[in-house]
């Protein structure tokens, strides 16, 4: 998707001025929805992370 919308956005770019301004606006809309997406990552490693320690340590410790 983000390969569709970075063409899409580099064509819109070249095609004139008035299209070069609207993309600029649309280039940093893409761009935060690409920090949203890392942010989410980051955020489901963290979960991911403690849920498997805390099993790991309630499996030793009640063992």
């Amino acid at each position: 998707l983000m390969k569709i919308l970075a063409t899409f956005l580099y064509q819109m770019f070249s095609s004139s001025l008035i299209f070069a301004v609207l993309t600029l606006i649309l280039f940093y809309l893409f761009l935060a929805i690409r920090g949203l997406e890392l942010a989410v990552s980051f955020i489901q490693g963290y979960v991911f992370v403690n849920l498997v320690c805390s099993y790991i340590r309630e499996a030793i410790e009640f063992h």
